[in-house]
This record gives C-alpha cells, structure tokens and sequence, in this order.
C-alpha cells in the first residue's frame, strides 16, 4: 500500500462517508434517527474562497481586495462561512454539517472537466472509471436508497447501485411541496 498523504486522505475520505452511511450497525441502535448524507456538487457552480473564506487569513484579504468577506460566521479551524449562509452555520453548530476544503484528485491534466469527472468517479485519470464514488458506497449497504436531485443521475450517483433520480417540474421560486417531497 502506497503511505502518500494523498492516498491516506482518500482512505479518510472514504472512511468518512461509510462511517455516517445509515443503514450500517453502528446506525442499527439509531432507531428512528434522521441519518442522512447529504452531498452538494456544484460542479463549478460555487466560489468556495467566498462561501468559505479563510478567515485570518492576510494573502486572502490582499489578494481578494474588495470581494474578501470580512465579516464570516464560525466554521470550521481556520474558515469562516459566508454570512448568507447562516442555515448552514447553525448545521455546523449542531455538528450535522461538515465542510471538506481544499481536496483535488492526483489527476494534473489541463482539462477542467475530465478533473470534475475525476472528483465524481473517486479515481484518478488513469482509471477513467463510468461510476461514481458515491454509487460505490451506496451499493455496499444493503438497504441504503439513494436520490439524486436531478433530471439525470451525476456521475457520483452512476453505477450499478439503484439511484433515484427527481427534479421539480417548475422553474419558478421554491414551492413549499418541493421542500416538502425533499423532507
């Protein structure tokens, strides 16, 4: 087994999600508990420099000048979370919301997608897997249904595992049956 700081990251990584999985015995006493893992993947969609500024920090506030957030909530060692995300403050007090910054594949090519690709599928370029890290899990617990909140399944949910997928049929604001059915 390869000792890099990147592969024991990954090993972590993977430990994490399998250790807040439901479904598994450490789970089973849990009777009736909301154990649920809930993973955002903006692919792109997101600046995580302002969502979670890295508070304390003098290269951030001099390189991003007026754009730096000054004023970010509690989070984790080291970063803040935008002030817009108060809900997601009050998660993290609760400890039911764990931030994971900074993390890249070993994947080095110049090609911004095949490294999306490469973060979903949980391997490096060289591996070019068709399944998600995500799926992979899931299909390891017996029971465990998964939900991708999508018109199609991302390359996280693909695999052999059964993946449900659902989105709304509106484009307009939030509707409160839409926070209902994802309840």
């Amino acid at each position: 087994m390869d000792p890099s700081r990147r592969r024991f990251i990954a090993l972590a990584g993977a430990s994490a999600t399998v250790a807040f999985w439901p479904r598994l015995p450490a789970f089973a006493a849990m009777q009736g508990a909301d154990t649920r893992l809930v993973v955002v993947l903006l692919r792109g969609g997101l600046d995580s420099l302002h969502a979670l500024p890295p508070v304390g920090d003098p290269d951030y506030l001099r390189l991003r000048g007026d754009l730096a957030v000054t004023d970010a909530l509690p989070a984790t060692a080291g970063f803040g979370l935008h002030p817009s995300l108060a809900f997601a403050s009050r998660l993290f007090a609760a400890r039911q919301l764990l931030p994971v910054v900074a993390i890249a594949p070993p994947y080095r090519g110049r090609s911004h997608f095949e490294a999306q690709d490469n973060v979903e599928n949980g391997a490096d370029a060289s591996q070019h897997l068709q399944t998600g890290w995500l799926n992979r899990a899931a299909s390891l617990m017996s029971g465990s249904d998964a939900l991708a909140v999508a018109a199609v399944a991302p390359l996280s949910a693909r695999g052999p595992g059964r993946v449900r997928t659902w989105s709304p049929p509106f484009t307009d604001d939030v509707d409160p049956t839409l926070l209902q059915r994802l309840r």
